[in-house]
């Protein structure tokens, strides 16, 4: 291919610059000493020090937004527990089953906690005049009797499992008798004897009373499944406390399977 001279004369002066121009005209790099390594080392080291500040700082923010959480979650528990009775909150203490306290549990949550307070405020209620009323011990009936009334006043659903109270109103009922049992088993020995009573309890007497409290729901709710506590005579005759705690725990397992609603 043939080239125009004389466009090319302008470049002469370029292709005929000697060595020692350039060498003056450009940076002088030194490959030999390493300077471009140097330089490359220095901005890895950036790079990896910046990622490992913005790990630094990911970490820290999920550990502050989990220290929020759960400070939240822990604040929402404390107020569930002042609802529910300001122990624990799980329903716990001796002679309490653990279905009771599961079942417990669940109301709760269902409920919410302007329920669980008004149902706590009932039942310590209750308690309060029992002890005033009785104070040599109440018995079985008294208790009973007592809870019947409160129960009957507030949330008077007297329906059998057929029929529908609607409202959660028999889930609050269930939760009274077992709020009622939470608290009665945090008093004094009441839990500790009721768990030393309940192991004595013979499952045959267990079987019959859950079969009378279910034969109660065909026909009427959870506030005649109290009266006719209220008229059982337990094996073994335990004090009055001692007998509700373990009562109710076989009340329990036949309202949470009885009533749906």
């Amino acid at each position: 291919m043939a080239h125009d001279r004389n466009a090319l004369e302008g470049h002469d002066s370029f292709s005929n610059q000697p060595a020692a121009e350039y060498e003056a005209a450009s940076p002088q790099i030194d490959l030999g000493h390493g300077c471009v390594a140097d330089i490359l080392d220095d901005v890895a080291d950036d790079i990896v020090d910046d990622v490992a500040d913005d790990a630094a700082d990911d970490a820290a923010d999920k550990a502050a937004d989990d220290a929020a959480d759960k400070a939240a979650d822990d604040a929402a528990d404390d107020a569930a527990d002042d609802g529910g009775g300001g122990d624990d909150g799980d329903g716990s203490g001796e002679g309490v089953a653990p279905a009771s306290r599961e079942r417990f549990n669940v109301l709760k949550e269902l409920l919410g906690l302007v329920v669980v307070g008004a149902v706590n405020e009932l039942v310590n209620l209750v308690l309060q005049d029992l002890s005033k009323s009785h104070p040599e011990g109440a018995t079985a009936k008294d208790y009973w009797s007592a809870l019947y009334k409160a129960m009957v006043k507030n949330y008077p659903c007297d329906l059998p499992a057929s029929q529908s109270c609607g409202d959660h109103v028999r889930d609050t009922q269930e939760l009274i008798v077992l709020n009622f049992q939470k608290l009665l088993s945090k008093e004094g020995s009441n839990g500790s004897d009721a768990a030393a009573f309940e192991k004595s309890w013979p499952s045959s007497d267990q079987n019959a009373l859950k079969q009378d409290l279910t034969n109660v729901t065909t026909s009427a709710g959870i506030p005649s499944m109290l009266q006719y506590l209220e008229s059982y005579q337990i094996a073994g005759n335990p004090s009055g406390a001692v007998a509700v705690i373990a009562e109710t725990n076989v009340f329990s397992i036949v309202a949470s399977f009885e009533f749906t609603d």
